[in-house]
């Protein structure tokens, strides 16, 4: 059974990482990669409601200058259910749930494209 205790002894084992010293840097991470909150550019947070890691995940949206992220929540999905290849059996959410995310990778592209152009420009 996988608990608190395995895994931090498998910390030790593998990176020779201790017990006492987790929270110091758990803390670290979290302060580098901005825990729950990261300061991310044009990424998509994709979590289905059948999804153990969903918690681990960004859950809500957030658009800060010069910064966006976009969260798509599929609620009757699984782990990582947007990245398999589409079948006339997928479920309405899950469709629908690939259009926004296209929606918002292809404008993304697009803003890079017109960026570069500018860039050139200059």
């Amino acid at each position: 059974m996988v608990t608190l205790r395995s895994q931090t002894e498998l910390c030790l084992m593998l990176f020779d990482i201790s017990q006492h010293s987790l929270p110091g840097r758990v803390a670290f991470t979290n302060t580098y990669y901005g825990g729950d909150d990261p300061h991310t550019h044009r990424v998509v947070y994709v979590n289905g409601g059948v999804d153990p890691w969903k918690e681990l995940s960004v859950l809500r949206d957030r658009t800060e200058e010069g910064e966006e992220a976009q969260t798509v929540f599929i609620k009757d999905s699984a782990h990582c259910a947007d990245m398999m290849s589409s079948r006339v059996t997928d479920r309405r959410s899950l469709r629908e749930a690939r259009a926004e995310i296209r929606k918002h990778v292809e404008r993304w592209l697009k803003m890079a494209a017109q960026e570069k152009i500018e860039k050139r420009r200059q």
